[in-house]
């Protein structure tokens, strides 16, 4: 499966829940937020990565993504945002394959989130009861509105379906205009994720407070971190613990670089390190010297 992450934030795109200009670059609590909607792509098995947005910004941050085992292209948006379009004018990247369509400003983690391979059908969403996202489409379930993310698994045949509909300017219209012909062929498979999962919506800045505060509290609690890209591909066999081990040189003394090194101690790479007051050890007792006859 690849995936097309839509990161554009420039302020001349008319989907209003696209965040200001600059926002996935900041630290979403000590990290950058675009790193949280890779390391979703990455727990799902997506290695292909075509990222939609502001290359030079983006680039700043993940690279080429081989640091990380990944292979990230960058493309300019258009003016007008037509989803359409632009999976017609990437075919050929896509090469037949799987496809997640997902937008940067919706990602999640928690337990729960394995999602890729539960794809019998053509397309696959997910859904959550989700009090304040009514921007978001929704799903009658159980006689609840069930609130829809921008994200979504398609068949490699999404490619010649969206031959049939023109762009809306709006990822959300345009993803729902998908899910819509999928559903009406009985082909549209919906995940349900309760509380174990958390949905953020990064749309402004007071969002970034909010959602920072969730990451620390939830990352208190579990003592992991909910996206560590070193971690991920360590774990997964796409970096060895020699490049793991480089990059965590590269980052500057704080909670990131502590968290890393008690990864390398856990995954048996560096020694334990041996923590309070050391104890003297016994000296073995002096020998007597025997006098001389």
């Amino acid at each position: 499966m690849k995936a097309i992450l839509f990161a554009n934030d420039e302020p001349e795109q008319s989907d209003r829940r696209m965040p200001p200009l600059g926002l996935l670059e900041l630290p979403l609590y000590d990290q950058p937020a675009l790193q949280y909607p890779i390391a979703n792509l990455m727990s799902w098995g997506i290695r292909q990565i075509l990222v939609l947005g502001p290359a030079p910004k983006l680039k700043r941050v993940l690279g080429d993504g081989s640091d990380y085992g990944l292979s990230l292209s960058y493309v300019s948006p258009a003016k007008k945002f037509d989803l359409f379009s632009l999976l017609q004018k990437h075919e050929e990247w896509i090469q037949g394959e799987s496809l997640c369509l997902m937008a940067a400003h919706n990602f999640f983690w928690g337990d729960g989130l394995s999602v890729a391979e539960q794809m019998p059908g053509a397309a696959t969403i997910v859904a959550k009861r989700m009090p304040g996202y009514e921007d978001y489409s929704w799903l009658e379930l159980d006689g609840q509105p069930w609130r829809v993310p921008d994200l979504g698994f398609y068949h490699p045949s999404v490619v010649e379906v969206s031959r049939n509909f023109k762009g809306t300017g709006s990822l959300s219209l345009d993803l729902e205009i998908l899910n819509r012909h999928y559903a009406g062929q009985e082909r549209l498979e919906v995940v349900r994720w309760g509380g174990e999962v958390s949905w953020c919506d990064l749309r402004n800045l007071d969002s970034l407070w909010q959602i920072a505060h969730q990451a620390a509290a939830w990352e208190e609690m579990t003592e992991t971190k909910a996206a560590c890209l070193e971690e991920f591909a360590l774990h997964m066999g796409l970096i060895d613990a020699h490049r793991a081990v480089q990059l965590y040189d590269e980052y500057p003394p704080g909670r990131y670089r502590d968290y890393l090194a008690r990864v390398f101690v856990a995954g048996g790479i560096w020694p334990e390190e041996q923590r309070g007051l050391r104890l003297v050890e016994a000296l073995d007792e002096p020998s007597v010297e025997q006098p001389e006859h």
